[in-house]
């Protein structure tokens, strides 16, 4: 491609804001568990749109770009858009409602357990998979095994909120 490298993904301020939503994003569970352990908790339908909201905030950075750019979307690009919106409305909900059920680590362990996953599912519809993706993967995977192998009581792990 003919871009300049200003505009290219591997720019230190693209890899910056990528940090910062992943930073972002993973903050998630715990601040919605935080919420959950309130005396008077919102319900899980409140913590489903709260959990949305940051998740929307999240991507801002990367909607700000596109619309600076005024790239606009293709039909095909806007339908698996809200394919993927739809998806992610019924995993919100479900998560919301099982912060009351379990912990916030192993919610979290859940939620980035799709990371491994991924991988290996692109790789079997044919898709081929970058030898640094593998290593993230292997990466994420010892994340997820220390998070998952963390010796904490019930309700330890949970965000002192008072």
């Amino acid at each position: 491609s003919s871009s300049s490298s200003s505009s290219s993904p591997t720019t230190l301020q693209d890899r910056g804001l990528l940090l910062l939503v992943a930073g972002l994003y993973a903050s998630v569970t715990i601040d919605l568990k935080s919420l959950a352990l309130l005396e008077n908790s919102p319900s899980a339908s409140v913590l489903g749109a709260i959990r949305g909201a940051f998740v929307a905030f999240c991507f801002l950075p990367t909607a700000l770009q596109l619309i600076g750019k005024r790239e606009i979307p293709t039909r095909k690009q806007l339908l698996a858009s809200m394919e993927m919106a739809v998806y992610n409305l019924g995993s919100q909900g479900l998560f919301a409602a099982g912060l009351y059920f379990i912990d916030a680590s192993f919610a979290s362990f859940l939620a980035q357990a799709s990371v491994i996953v991924t991988p290996f599912l692109s790789k079997y519809f044919g898709d081929k998979v970058s030898i640094t993706t593998w290593v993230a993967c292997a990466v994420a995977l010892l994340g997820i095994g220390i998070l998952g192998n963390a010796q904490i009581s019930p309700g330890e792990g949970a965000v002192s909120v008072g």
